[in-house]
């Protein structure tokens, strides 16, 4: 755990993000992600276009780049904060590459309750490092820090379960899944509660929940 008490581990230069979990991410949060300079133009008109017409923040239109930005300095979401982000987002562009900014999404994306991170996601939901899990569970990662409140595979399985199996229709249709591995990952069981995560060395880990709070930051 880290200082807030939330399941979290350290970043670690020597680890990727896998092959499954990138592409699902990319393919549900931000298709664009490897040819935008931090915003989407269009994504963004659209949704400032949907706030005005509904007076209230419906949409958000944000790259994984500037959700990196709010992850780094959390506000609440009105225009004024929305603008910040965006100039944010572009200086994380121009200081970081690509992998480097996927990355620091998926270190500190939210994955419901007090998990942080997609390592310790990983091991609480499925108990198996993220280099392990299916197609199934590696879009049912991707698809949690989009709302980890409201759809959270303990309390609300059944829209857990729509947003996964349409994000795996989305990749059948992208030729990333084969006809069968979609029609085996879609019978993939959501998991009905958490696993413990055993400390085997508990000095060890204040040791790295005493670094990361003093020496870490996404950006």
């Amino acid at each position: 755990m880290n200082k807030d008490e939330q399941w979290y581990f350290p970043p670690d230069k020597n680890l990727k993000v896998p092959e499954k979990l990138k592409k699902a991410i990319i393919y549900f949060e931000d298709r664009q992600f490897y040819y935008h300079f931090g915003i989407n133009p269009v994504s963004i008109f659209k949704s400032f276009t949907e706030n005005i017409v509904q007076r209230k923040v419906v949409r958000g239109g944000s790259t994984i780049t500037m959700q990196v930005a709010r992850m780094s300095e959390p506000k609440n979401r009105n225009y004024f904060n929305k603008i910040k982000e965006i100039f944010l987002a572009i200086k994380i562009e121009l200081w970081n590459s690509k992998e480097n900014i996927l990355q620091m999404y998926v270190d500190n994306a939210p994955y419901g309750g007090n998990i942080i991170g997609y390592q310790a996601a990983s091991l609480r939901y499925y108990q198996k490092s993220p280099e392990q899990l299916t197609w199934g569970e590696a879009c049912t990662l991707a698809v949690l820090p989009n709302a980890p409140g409201l759809i959270s595979p303990i309390s609300n399985k059944n829209i857990l379960i729509n947003k996964r199996n349409n994000l795996l229709k989305t990749l059948l249709k992208e030729n990333i899944l084969d006809q069968e591995t979609y029609k085996l990952s879609i019978l993939e069981p959501i998991p009905s509660k958490l696993n413990k995560i055993e400390l085997i060395a508990p000095h060890l880990s204040q040791e790295l929940k005493d670094k990361v709070s003093k020496d870490y930051s996404i950006i």
